[in-house]
């Protein structure tokens, strides 16, 4: 199992103390709730019905379409285009009431198991949602032995 490394921030930390360890990774990010059965299960898991809580779109999200295990790629997006994306969707953000965000950092060494946007076809961009420029995918569920690091954000006041 990965070691998971718990960090205390408040959020206000979060850009200048935890993104730059975020910078041109790719990770899944959810919330503190769910970590406990990531771990005990050994997988990630595409988006299940009334399994995880999930964020609004996640039914008509492109994971859901794929079967795939949704992820932030920041390996060849510009700075300007991450924030922009931020702007909308902020992963340095809460989720939900939880006070623990947690990042579980895919290995380089597994990036050639990831579906990026260029890969997906025409019909599917047309039928799901999905955040242009820093998305991919893991299709199918993703083993914990794929990852590099697991980061636990508990946010304090």
């Amino acid at each position: 199992m990965k070691k998971v490394i718990e960090l205390n921030l408040k959020l206000d930390e979060m850009y200048e103390e935890f993104y730059p360890k975020l910078k041109e990774q790719v990770f899944h990010y959810t919330s503190g709730s769910n970590l406990d059965s990531i771990l005990n299960e050994g997988f990630i898991h595409p988006i299940k019905e009334n399994v995880r809580r999930t964020s609004a779109h996640s039914h008509e999200s492109m994971g859901r379409f794929l079967n795939a295990v949704c992820l932030f790629d920041l390996r060849f997006e510009s700075f300007d285009n991450i924030e922009k994306i931020r702007d909308w969707y902020n992963f340095l953000s809460r989720r939900f009431e939880d006070k623990t965000l947690v990042y579980l950092v895919v290995s380089p060494l597994h990036y050639k198991d990831i579906t990026t946007l260029s890969m997906v076809k025409d019909e599917a961009k047309e039928k799901a949602m999905y955040l242009p420029h820093i998305e991919s995918w893991h299709v199918k569920p993703l083993p914990l032995s794929k990852l590099q690091t697991i980061y636990k954000v508990n946010i304090i006041e």
